[in-house]
């Protein structure tokens, strides 16, 4: 639904979506976005630990989706430029 939206705005190309991090981090590397966006929670890992974890490897601007106000301080922290 995310990707929907936001793939209708112009300028803007959704190139993959992922089910979990693992998936999204083999994404990352196969199709090099220039942004992504990342939920808080996920299956497998949280998403403020999958920020922790990728941007050492893979410094990419993170805007984080969350109904979880609290975490979103958490994830900004992280190093996500946007919530």
């Amino acid at each position: 639904m995310l990707s929907r939206g936001i793939s209708s705005e112009p300028g803007i190309e959704v190139i993959a979506t992922a089910e979990d991090p693992y998936d999204a981090r083999d994404k990352i590397l196969q199709y090099k976005p220039d942004v992504m966006t990342c939920d808080i929670e996920m299956p497998k890992m949280s998403g403020i630990e999958f920020i922790h974890q990728l941007l050492p490897q893979y410094p990419l601007p993170i805007i984080v989706v969350s109904s979880l106000s609290g975490k979103v301080f958490d994830a900004i922290h992280a190093g996500a430029v946007d919530f």
